[in-house]
């Protein structure tokens, strides 16, 4: 067996053994341009404010990736939807070692879903996405507030001493 790469026009010999008979088969491989994204982002909980970028790579149906180039940029679109309903745009598309790369700055706590959409002229769309977390971190540390000592119940007088057990 043969893993086909390309599109077009294949013609498969094959021999029975034991037989001694000889086949042939025609084959017309004709698909679409792309068969999956796998999209990943540089930071999966961020802060509110917090520029994030996210990478898409492209894939066509015959597991061949799709470079990120200046020719392609206009097939891919990225967008982030927050499960509350919020919407983000991406920043412009560029590329970043052979993948596509956006960047979005997600201002509201919420859970997003980022999808990055293949889909060159003619061709059906290809989905894939990745998930962001937006939470707000407080780093202030915590207040300790001590409340009254009581020895026996009774509430302790520290500078008399007293009750009994309060030094």
């Amino acid at each position: 067996l043969t893993r086909l790469t390309t599109t077009g026009n294949y013609a498969v010999l094959f021999y029975i053994a034991g037989v001694g008979q000889k086949g042939s088969l025609s084959l017309n491989i004709n698909a679409a341009p792309a068969a999956f994204v796998d999209v990943v982002a540089a930071a999966t909980l961020a802060s509110p404010a917090s520029p994030v970028d996210v990478f898409a790579r492209v894939r066509d149906t015959f597991g061949n990736p799709i470079a990120c180039a200046a020719g392609n940029l206009s097939s891919i679109s990225f967008a982030a939807a927050g499960a509350k309903g919020s919407t983000v745009a991406s920043g412009a598309v560029s590329c970043f070692n052979g993948a596509f790369k956006a960047s979005f700055t997600l201002t509201v706590e919420d859970a997003y879903t980022v999808r990055a959409t293949w889909q060159p002229a003619g061709a059906a769309a290809v989905v894939g996405n990745v998930f962001i977390t937006v939470l707000a971190f407080d780093n202030t540390p915590p207040t300790v507030v001590l409340q009254a000592v009581r020895v026996n119940g009774v509430v302790c007088t520290p500078s008399a001493r007293t009750p009994p057990g309060c030094d």
